[in-house]
């Protein structure tokens, strides 16, 4: 609850970024694809109806005006209660039409009250419902679309104050002067006063290639301490970045040194979401500033800005980590501690690392669940860096969660978080991964629901009204220009196309085998099953059965009739092992292959088909110790064959770049598990043209899962992320969150088709694209689709565009070229 004075800005203009020599890309994308393309939000006008008249003329629209406002709840006989003895609070006004109908809303954007509030002008007060209302300075229109207005209610916070790891003031050298007698005395003249003289940087800042992090010129907003030397990144290192990996570098180091700014509070949070796409080198990013501020400050040459950093990662990343930080500094410059398990050991070496006197060990490796375990022990290194990698991890909105919990004991407000999925189900996850990196950037939860992710979530609903669409797409477009400070994205098909081999990505549809066929519609047609479709009646004899179950069920059929019920020869009675089968024997001798699935009993199938062929292979998945993740994966890059890989638990984080071929045999229900396995192999160290293979069973649950992934998902592109999700819920949801309607297209099956996928978009659109209208089964020189196709199981491939376009923007294209003509 706050009071806004009379010089208050209503509007609350945007601060520039305090460095002004660069100028910030933004990593927004608009709806015309243009990378940092920051738009002001649409402002459409609205009709509205007007008590006595039929729709609002365009006169009467246009005249919408909003207004930033105080007021308070009339009480019954308190005409001539004094302002002072009322609470009020802070709202926005929203007049409209001749006879002024105004609508009182509260900072959360929920309207209050409505009604004939007379003329209303600057500096005035009026009745409105049964609330009195002074109204405060205009407030554009466009700002209570967006939900600026209401984000902007608070009082600006100061700035945080920048600490560098044992800070001594910069004081001016003040120079001796002879009093009267020829006494020596402090000079109390400015004349007296030395010039300040700064330092030169640690590297130089005009070589060649030089990244120059921060300058003499770069202000950091602090009165007590001025600026000494230039910052600039070890060419040691500085040397292997690319382009978008530099931009990556000077991004986090102007994070984390309070240059970023809140567009609404002018707030310099310290904390930033590097949100590069999986295979980008977000890694090496990570060393090279974690090395810069080892090493360099900006206000006093040779100091560190930070003396502890912490590294926390999934447990099985912990070698990588450790790895990379040797590949890239060497032992001699960094030798980071790692730490891994919960025993006895593990606690030693956290204390070893916390005690105040050590200086051999900077960095500190770890695991989310071994410093959940610990965390009362690194809390006492004042750690001065946190690193979080695949930082989805935190999307617990309330953050409760323990690990979270543990990490926020750190008390370490500098944090760099890395995730190439920051939005996988909804924008809670968003709020709480950017609560975490920035607190408090996008305000607490329940304001954020009711201002943004409940407009935009109803605008993405089926038979949206204009305008709920209109104000969901200015409050989508908000979010994106209140987090773009924070968040550095980048695509991974915009930069490695030009920087890898190429890579092509088939989905493949394979006929289900008879056996699986009848075992198929068998199950569809179970008592508990068209119970849960609504078909019939509950009755007693039908067990229930949840859709989660329900899909996981017919999943498993779909890759195996052998998981389902008995067979003699498991290969032969299920297509997708025997299409596997055919891929293995074509397998040239140079070459290696990842294998994914989501479920274990798939991979022991595999596994068994690999023994019979007499093939190599390798495994990793959920039970995997983490101590021998590292040395499996560094096995199969030299010489293993095969790896077949847990979707959830090993695809997080992994470089496979020894392989160049990945099949995933089955589909996540979140995308995002399927997008970081494939980017295992198709990402920085690759050396050869990689091919990416989805086997959907054709005319099954896995085509409607694809479909309904595929053509949902517009939410994080419009706020320049990859698009993850193809609905709101996770795999968990449950059945409140499919009309019936939708359960009954689910769990259909369409027998008579090559590819039901191809049969909707030509139906929605009136036209297919060419690489769903062309089977390329009869054009691909690929080895591996030849040879499985001669089973005649194949019933249809898409070889998807280069440009991952996905079928929700291939229908708008066709859409557009239709309007066209």
């Amino acid at each position: 609850m706050t009071t806004r004075g009379a010089n208050d800005d209503a509007h609350g203009s945007v601060p520039r970024m305090a460095n002004a020599n660069r100028a910030f890309v933004s990593p927004y994308v608009g709806a015309n694809g243009a990378n940092g393309a920051t738009r002001a939000p649409p402002y459409a006008r609205r009709s509205v109806k007007v008590a006595g008249r039929g729709r609002a003329t365009a006169r009467d629209d246009a005249a919408r005006r909003c207004f930033s406002a105080l007021y308070a709840k009339r009480k019954a006989g308190g005409g001539g209660k004094q302002r002072s003895a009322k609470t009020f609070v802070d709202g926005v006004v929203i007049a409209r039409g001749a006879r002024e109908r105004a609508e009182l809303c509260d900072m959360r954007g929920k309207r209050v009250a409505r009604g004939c509030a007379g003329t209303i002008v600057e500096g005035t007060t009026c009745e409105i419902g049964q609330y009195e209302v002074e109204i405060g300075e205009a407030v554009r229109a466009e700002d209570v679309d967006s939900g600026a207005a209401f984000s902007r209610g608070g009082a600006a916070v100061a700035p945080e104050k920048v600490v560098v790891a044992n800070e001594q003031k910069v004081k001016s050298f003040v120079a001796p002067v002879r009093g009267i007698g020829g006494a020596v005395g402090s000079a109390t003249t400015s004349e007296a006063k030395k010039t300040f003289a700064p330092e030169a940087p640690l590297h130089s800042d005009v070589a060649d290639g030089a990244l120059v992090l921060s300058t003499l010129d770069t202000d950091f907003h602090r009165r007590d301490y001025r600026t000494a030397c230039a910052v600039v990144c070890d060419p040691f290192i500085s040397r292997f970045l690319r382009p978008h990996q530099r931009d990556g570098v000077q991004f986090m180091y102007e994070a984390v040194m309070g240059l970023r700014t809140s567009v609404h509070t002018n707030r310099a949070h310290t904390g930033c979401l590097l949100a590069h796409e999986m295979g980008l080198g977000k890694t090496l990013q990570v060393i090279a500033l974690v090395w810069t501020l080892l090493k360099q400050s900006p206000f006093k040459r040779g100091q560190p800005t930070c003396r502890r950093v912490v590294v926390c990662v999934p447990a099985s990343l912990t070698g990588n980590w450790a790895l990379e930080f040797r590949k890239w500094l060497g032992e001699e410059r960094c030798d980071p501690k790692v730490v891994e398990g919960g025993d006895k050991e593990a606690r030693k070496s956290f204390e070893e690392f916390a005690l105040p006197s050590q200086r051999r060990y900077n960095v500190l490796i770890t695991s989310y669940e071994t410093l959940r375990a610990q965390a009362d022990v690194v809390a006492r290194a004042n750690v001065d860096l946190l690193v979080c990698d695949e930082a989805h991890r935190l999307k617990n909105a309330t953050q409760s969660t323990k690990g979270a919990q543990a990490l926020a004991s750190l008390k370490c407000h500098r944090r760099v978080l890395l995730t190439g999925t920051p939005i996988q189900n909804n924008l809670d996850e968003l709020w709480g991964v950017m609560d975490f990196a920035a607190p408090g950037l996008l305000g607490d939860l329940d304001s954020f629901r009711k201002i943004y992710s409940g407009p935009i979530e109803k605008a993405s609903e089926r038979g949206a009204k204009e305008e709920v669409v209109r104000i969901g797409n200015a409050r989508r477009e908000e979010v994106g220009r209140l987090i773009g400070p924070f968040i550095h994205s980048r695509k991974a098909d915009e930069i490695n196309a030009s920087l890898l081999p190429p890579k092509t990505e088939y989905v493949v549809f394979v006929r289900l085998s008879e056996v699986q066929k009848g075992l198929y519609v068998d199950q569809l047609k179970q008592k508990s099953m068209l119970s849960m479709l609504g078909r019939i009646g509950k009755t007693q004899d039908a067990e229930s059965i949840s859709p989660l179950q329900a899909i996981q069920t017919l999943q498993k059929l779909c890759n195996a009739a052998a998981l389902a019920t008995e067979v003699s020869d498991p290969v032969a009675s299920s297509s997708k092992l025997a299409v596997l089968r055919a891929m293995f024997r074509a397998l040239a001798n140079d070459e290696r292959i990842v294998v994914v699935s989501g479920f274990t009993t798939t991979l022991d199938l595999i596994a068994k088909l690999c023994e019979s062929e007499h093939l190599k292979y390798d495994r990793l998945q959920g039970s995997t110790p983490p101590k021998e993740r590292t040395s499996i994966v560094r096995t199969f890059n030299n010489s293993g064959k095969i790896l077949l890989l847990s979707t959830k638990a090993g695809g997080v984080g992994l470089n496979l770049v020894g392989a160049n071929r990945l099949v995933l045999v089955d589909s996540s229900w979140n995308p995002a598990h399927d997008l970081q396995a494939q980017a295992r192999v198709w990402r920085e160290g690759q050396t050869k043209p990689c091919s990416i293979y989805r086997l959907l069973s054709t005319g099954t649950i896995e085509e409607r899962m694809f479909q309904r992934q595929e053509l949902k998902g517009a939410l994080a592109r419009t706020l320049g992320f990859k698009s993850t999700s193809g609905n709101n819920n996770s795999a968990g949801s449950s059945s409140s969150t499919f009309t019936q309607a939708e359960l009954r297209d689910l769990f259909s099956y369409v027998k008579d088709t090559r590819c039901d996928t191809a049969d909707r978009i030509a139906a929605m659109t009136g036209e297919t694209p060419d690489h769903w209208r062309v089977d390329a089964s009869t054009t691909t020189t690929d080895p591996l689709l030849i040879n499985a196709m001669r089973s005649d199981l194949i019933s249809f491939v898409s070889e998807l565009p280069s440009n991952g376009t996905t079928i929700d923007a291939q229908i708008h294209d066709a859409n557009d070229d239709a309007d066209d003509e």
